[in-house]
């Protein structure tokens, strides 16, 4: 059985079963993911994350990610604690290649995600359906890091959009600039 990104971000059925509206809302922002990665152009030195957020109060949000190189979900609290482990899992799969070592206070990168011993997927990236679940959530995105330059992060946020089922993408140019897209989205 092929699970789509829609039954492995809610655990509901197939397509075409019957749906309540709430369920179908929350269906809504995973409704992407699989345009997201049967359309995706594979880029050597690409990384891609799907996110899941189950909340968003007082301008945090909370939720987990996966990520192609790792069959792990990670959980986060706050877009600084995801991106920071979003950039360790990079570092440590040197994917994309950062431009420069990190700085260093105390003479160590501080790192908030070490990547375990035998965790990496080798050869091709993974299948959907050879991911774990993402929780249902209030919001789901796709995250594509295509350059680490500049001491910050390039690539492509990619999400839902009006009309219902259809996807539009945002190249940022910063961890900020994405930082500003991912509350925009959220605030909406």
């Amino acid at each position: 059985m092929r699970m789509s990104w829609r039954s492995v971000g809610t655990g509901s059925k197939e397509t075409g079963s019957a749906c309540t509206a709430q369920e179908r809302e929350r269906e809504r922002g995973l409704f992407i993911m699989d345009g997201a990665f049967a359309g995706r152009q594979g880029y050597a030195g690409d990384s891609e994350m799907l996110v899941s957020i189950r909340s968003y109060e007082e301008g945090v949000p909370r939720g987990s990610f996966l990520s192609f190189e790792y069959n792990q979900r990670y959980e986060f609290q706050g877009l600084d604690q995801m991106l920071l482990k979003m950039e360790d899992i990079m570092d440590a799969v040197s994917v994309p290649q950062p431009a420069f070592e990190h700085k260093s206070f105390y003479g160590e990168p501080y790192r908030i995600q070490e990547a375990e011993p035998g965790q990496r997927v080798s050869g091709t990236r993974r299948r959907p359906e050879d991911l774990p679940r993402l929780s249902q959530g209030k919001a789901s995105f796709a995250l594509r890091f295509r350059y680490r330059q500049h001491g910050s992060l390039q690539g492509e946020f990619i999400a839902a959009a009006e009309p219902e089922g259809t996807e539009r993408k945002v190249a940022f140019r910063s961890a900020l600039e994405l930082m500003r897209l991912i509350h925009e989205y959220l605030a909406h």
